[in-house]
């Protein structure tokens, strides 16, 4: 993922074309090497061992990933993890070979002190269909099938207690699967190249839902997740402005949040696409505030409108003195900057109650609701009477 994110997809799949290689650099015949996403490889070897005598080949198997790999024309050592097992053709016959890459437990947690594991039969699904995940979500994608879904979450005024805006949160109930959360399946669009495609469908369904089921509150304002790989696109501004005039939606009604992480650092200037977002009327809000590689440098770098403080600092605020002060200095950065805070993962009055006093602008967390359909929150906004401005 690092690699992807900071040198480009071109950069990941060499390495990738890479490791394959040497995965399979001197394997019997009809040994096969597959990629599964997120740096994870399944290695396929047909020949008759036992277990004993794998595991004391492994050092000879592995031995080729030892080399450096070229990035950005320097050598580079990566890291490795795995895990070994050992099963019979007739195991590959009933179980599949993804179900057979389950039996490992977890592959993301293998470890290299697992050694060689014989196949018992007890195939883990959730895990093979976590394997299969990519696939799924790129189907879905191309469907453009109703099993997304948009989800809002009311934003409101920590002192009137009116609504001021919502955030709109996508989600994805698979029929196979079930509900997929969206830390996994975001994850997955940005590793996979399909961010873009995927923020269309959900920005789509947004504004079809702002423009119907709530049309009747103009005042609202509506909260975009953007995800660091979309400002890479150098389409980025344009798709969005042409996004919104298609449904008619004011651009000054929209408040496009970018998240801290990693991701940023591949945004050589942020200021050359989000200042146009600014300049039409769009407000830029900082999301996760506190929890990425550059909080202050990306203060110092964009102007923002508004900061939203992660629910990690929000969560003890009540109990926990450093919790308290990390948000008291958050929010007083906030304003020196002429910002407005959102405070997330709000739970009960008393987290309320103390970010009041903090002078917090925003609360935002199921202390009022949480994400709901667009109906639910149409009704939601009428018992509220008002949307402040």
């Amino acid at each position: 993922n690092r690699i992807s994110t900071l040198l480009g997809n071109d950069a990941a799949q060499s390495v990738v074309q890479t490791i394959s290689a040497r995965l399979l650099q001197g394997k019997p015949v009809g040994s096969q090497c597959s990629y599964f996403g997120t740096g994870m490889f399944a290695l396929f070897l047909a020949f008759e061992e036992t277990i004993a005598e794998l595991q004391e080949n492994l050092n000879d198997i592995l031995a080729p990933l030892t080399n450096p790999v070229d990035l950005a024309g320097r050598d580079r050592h990566l890291s490795i993890t795995w895990s070994a097992l050992h099963f019979t053709p007739q195991q590959v016959t009933e179980h599949g070979a993804m179900s057979i890459i389950a039996q490992s437990e977890d592959i993301q947690r293998m470890g290299s002190d697992r050694g060689v594991l014989a196949l018992d039969g007890s195939i883990d699904s959730p895990i093979a269909t976590k394997l299969e995940l990519p696939q799924l979500l790129r189907r879905a994608i191309e469907e453009h099938n109703e099993h997304f879904s948009i989800a809002w979450q009311p934003q409101v005024d920590a002192k009137s207690e009116q609504c001021h805006s919502a955030e709109m949160l996508l989600r994805w109930n698979d029929p196979r699967i079930g509900f997929v959360s969206p830390c996994e399946f975001i994850q997955i669009a940005e590793s996979w190249a399909l961010m873009n495609p995927l923020a269309e469908i959900g920005l789509h369904k947004a504004l079809t839902e702002l423009t119907t089921t709530l049309a009747d509150r103009p005042e609202l304002r509506l909260g975009i997740n953007v995800s660091p790989v979309q400002l890479g696109w150098t389409g980025f501004t344009t798709w969005l402005f042409d996004t919104l005039d298609k449904f008619e939606v004011a651009y000054d009604r929209i408040t496009v949040e970018i998240t801290e992480s990693l991701g940023m650092e591949c945004v050589t200037n942020p200021n050359t696409i989000l200042g146009p977002l600014r300049d039409s009327g769009m407000q830029i809000a900082l999301d996760d505030f506190g929890t990425g590689f550059s909080s202050l440098s990306l203060l110092n770098e964009i102007r923002i409108d508004e900061l939203k403080i992660d629910r990690a600092f929000v969560r003890n605020i009540a109990t926990d003195q450093r919790s308290y002060d990390l948000c008291k200095n958050m929010i007083q950065i906030a304003h020196g900057l002429n910002a407005r805070v959102v405070a997330e993962g709000v739970e009960d009055v008393e987290q309320k109650d103390i970010l009041c006093n903090l002078d917090c602008d925003l609360i935002q967390g199921y202390l009022y609701s949480k994400p709901i359909p667009a109906g639910e929150f149409s009704n939601w906004l009428t018992t509220q009477n008002s949307i402040s401005p």
